[in-house]
């Protein structure tokens, strides 16, 4: 079978005689090129008819691809700001812990020595005289409020 035509053998009748005659290699003009050149100017038309509607189309999709590159742009910068974030509140808490067993060392030193005080009952030292040491020992801890 070629592109354009197709060679096709054939029975004929001759006029009304029973003997049939045998014809070899008749050529048929395929009617699939027809349909195919209809086919395409068919496509053509539409596209041509509604080339405004394909045009608006494409220049929408650019427009989406756009607005797709400027939100995943703005998903990585809010991702780099809530990183950074992350970072900052995890050194403030480390700052904060550090600063809170500071306290906590200094408020158990007093502790201890309150305790000790009072079950020594060391009379070398009057209440008023520990009060004001331990006071002392306080103001002079280093300990700010923030």
């Amino acid at each position: 079978m070629d592109g354009d035509f197709e060679v096709v053998d054939t029975r004929r009748k001759k006029n009304n005689d029973s003997t049939i005659e045998r014809v070899d290699g008749e050529i048929v003009v395929e009617r699939k090129k027809n349909e195919i050149d209809s086919g395409v100017n068919n496509v053509l038309n539409a596209v041509a008819n509604n080339f405004e509607n394909i045009l608006g189309i494409a220049t929408d999709i650019v427009e989406i691809q756009k607005i797709k590159e400027m939100s995943e742009a703005t998903r990585m910068k809010y991702e780099e700001e809530r990183k950074n974030l992350q970072a900052e509140t995890e050194c403030y808490i480390a700052r904060l812990r550090e600063k809170n067993n500071y306290v906590l060392s200094k408020a158990e030193l007093v502790r201890k020595m309150m305790q000790d005080y009072y079950q020594t009952k060391d009379k070398k030292l009057s209440e008023e005289v520990f009060l004001q040491i331990i006071q002392s020992v306080i103001n002079n801890m280093g300990i700010e409020n923030e």
